[in-house]
């Protein structure tokens, strides 16, 4: 009778450690993945005295596009970086419900 219940726990223990193998814990994405947000340009301190040299406001304009365009890179890059965030915690949840079923006995 002993034995029987040693081996029980035994085949339990192997079965509770092969169902919690099945388990594989998700990867967040790197860091060094996450996009940096470009610098505005500083606008140029003779924009509030209106005293520009000519083509200081076109450089000016020149450089606010140049912003805006990478603005919309950095808001694609961001949106691509959240989006596997947002999956790297479903897949932390999915993990998290794999662990507790393998406690679980069936």
């Amino acid at each position: 009778m002993l034995k029987q219940i040693a081996t029980g726990c035994a085949l339990a223990l192997l079965l509770a450690s092969s169902a919690a193998a099945d388990c594989a814990p998700p990867t967040p994405p790197p860091t060094s993945e996450r996009p940096v947000r470009p610098a505005p340009p500083r606008t140029p301190p003779c924009a509030t005295t209106n005293t520009c040299e000519p083509g200081e406001a076109d450089r000016y304009n020149a450089e606010v596009k140049a912003f805006n365009d990478r603005a919309h890179v950095y808001a694609a890059a961001l949106q691509a970086y959240v989006d596997r965030l947002n999956a790297y915690v479903a897949a932390a949840g999915a993990y998290a419900k794999c662990e507790v079923a393998a406690t679980n006995p069936s």
